[in-house]
């Protein structure tokens, strides 16, 4: 909203982008997708708020990458784009397809009480970005969710390194009183 006001007020060339769930490469493990492929290569409990039933919307990091340069060369000034893939999951069977391909049992998954004031769907419509500068996503949800997991696989010494940041955070985030 600040940056609207410094369009309005004096044509600061602001562009405004909502992106939904990105995942992806280099992400760090406090999010959903590399907490998940961190905690079940170690075997520990995943937590998972509530029943898991929560619905984002996911879009992959370089189809998010390929959107915001999409914005920049065609995007106007003042504008605000949504960027989403329309491919929309619960939190409870993206966990589920993580343990598949890791071959890990769904006995890993642990439901913590949820947060208050949690959301309990996010989507968004991208049907402006697409109009406006042609953008669309090119990665379907399976595929990119593959690779991420690869990638992973492939730095896991990147990954566990991050571990020693997290787990103070994790106890605090998923405690059950």
């Amino acid at each position: 909203m600040l940056g609207q006001v410094y369009w309005r007020a004096l044509q600061f060339p602001i562009i405004t982008l909502r992106l939904c769930s990105i995942y992806g490469p280099w992400q760090n493990p406090e999010r959903l997708i590399p907490m998940t492929i961190l905690k079940s290569l170690r075997n520990e409990q995943i937590p998972v708020y509530g029943t898991g039933d929560i619905i984002r919307e996911w879009l992959y990091l370089c189809d998010c990458i390929r959107a915001i340069f999409a914005v920049l060369e065609k995007g106007k000034p003042g504008d605000v784009y949504n960027i989403g893939s329309g491919e929309r999951f619960q939190v409870i069977d993206i966990l589920k397809q993580i343990l598949k391909i890791l071959d890990k049992p769904e006995t890993l998954i642990k439901f913590v009480p949820d947060r208050p004031g949690h959301e309990k769907r996010f989507a968004i419509c991208s049907e402006k970005i697409k109009n406006k500068t042609g953008w669309t996503p090119t990665t379907k949800f399976e595929s990119g969710l593959k690779s991420t997991i690869e990638w992973n696989l492939n730095n896991r010494n990147w990954l566990f390194k991050k571990l020693f940041y997290y787990e103070d955070l994790w106890s605090k985030l998923y405690r059950e009183d």
